[in-house]
């Protein structure tokens, strides 16, 4: 399959216009957590192979990992990134940690991040011990950070009476014999830097969560929509030249790329040969007569394809196909004095 990014220029003339809350995060149990122990090493291994909620099901396949940045300040135990593989007997152990911070970025290789997952769980947090309360925050585009979401140190029990705590016990390291405790959350359970819910379409950076004390294991995330990212010109930026060149970034695991451009929006929708101008390039030179045309950066229109993924560890399914999505990041352009059409296939 393919990933198909639609980027209308239309004819347009522009004038430039100008408290912490305690979340209902899900404790998992035994019954939600899938996994398979390797107790012939040692520390023991306890891979992580998926989740089987009540409501819906999600494989390891569409499960991705990020890279993990904070500071680990119990002596001989490594560093933050034992969290970024699925182990769920690889932690990172942490005592009065200063700065208490610690961030997630780059799930699945990716700068951003948006949900695919439509009203499934989003995001799994694990710790060793259970006993950690955190706050948790997503950090936007641009850095900037939502406002905290307080989690209590009881959700990293199960939140549905009777059923049995999740059957892990560290062996290893500083924390060894505490009992293994999980949570699941939704995008929509994160706020944003007024204090509003998330929706499923909102982008992030990734999170960041704050305590002193936690002692995270594997943090991952499903799949996310392989957001292209990075358009230049900017949102609401004018220009002066009359031969103008128009750049992107690709998303992570894109396969490949095609540029559409022309005068006609039904050649690019139908991506025919005649408005195929590029198969490799992530930047556009485009050439017009006359000068101070008004460029604006919105929204694509859709997006397809097959997102290859790679793993830190333990190799799986090369690759998979994705549904359709939509791609919030490649500029939808609007040019004053003329109609043009543009359609980056990824």
């Amino acid at each position: 399959m393919t990933k198909k990014i639609v980027i209308n220029l239309t004819l347009f003339v522009a004038a430039l216009l100008v408290a912490p809350v305690q979340a209902e995060f899900h404790g998992m149990s035994d019954f939600d957590v899938q996994y398979t122990e390797n107790t012939d090493v040692s520390p023991s291994q306890y891979w992580l192979e998926g989740f089987t909620f009540i409501d819906h099901n999600t494989p390891l396949e569409e499960l991705v990992l990020g890279v993990s940045t904070g500071v680990v300040n119990v002596t001989g135990a490594g560093d933050i990134t034992a969290i970024d593989d699925f182990d769920l007997n690889s932690y990172a152990p942490r005592n009065g940690a200063t700065p208490s911070e610690i961030q997630t970025r780059n799930f699945g290789g990716s700068l951003t991040w948006q949900d695919t997952n439509g009203d499934g769980y989003d995001f799994f947090m694990f710790e060793v011990g259970r006993n950690d309360e955190f706050a948790i925050q997503a950090i936007l585009p641009g850095g900037v950070f939502g406002q905290k979401v307080v989690v209590p140190a009881s959700k990293w029990r199960p939140s549905i009476a009777g059923e049995a705590d999740i059957a892990l016990t560290c062996d290893s390291g500083p924390n060894n014999n505490q009992q293994i405790g999980g949570v699941a959350f939704k995008v929509t359970d994160l706020l944003d830097e007024d204090g509003n819910p998330l929706t499923n379409e909102s982008v992030i950076e990734g999170i960041q969560y704050t305590s002193p004390g936690m002692d995270p294991l594997c943090v991952c995330a499903v799949v996310g929509s392989p957001s292209a990212f990075n358009p230049s010109s900017a949102d609401n930026a004018t220009i002066g030249d009359s031969r103008p060149v128009l750049t992107w970034s690709a998303g992570a695991g894109m396969a490949s790329q095609k540029v559409y451009f022309s005068d006609s929006l039904a050649d690019v929708e139908g991506m025919t040969d005649s408005a195929l101008v590029d198969e490799t390039a992530q930047t556009l030179s485009v050439v017009w007569g006359g000068a101070a045309h008004i460029l604006m950066v919105c929204l694509p229109v859709h997006i397809t394809g097959e997102l290859r993924q790679s793993r830190t560890t333990r190799q799986r399914s090369p690759g998979r196909s994705g549904a359709l999505q939509s791609c919030p990041a490649l500029p939808m352009i609007r040019y004053q004095l003329m109609a043009l059409y543009l359609s980056v296939q990824v």
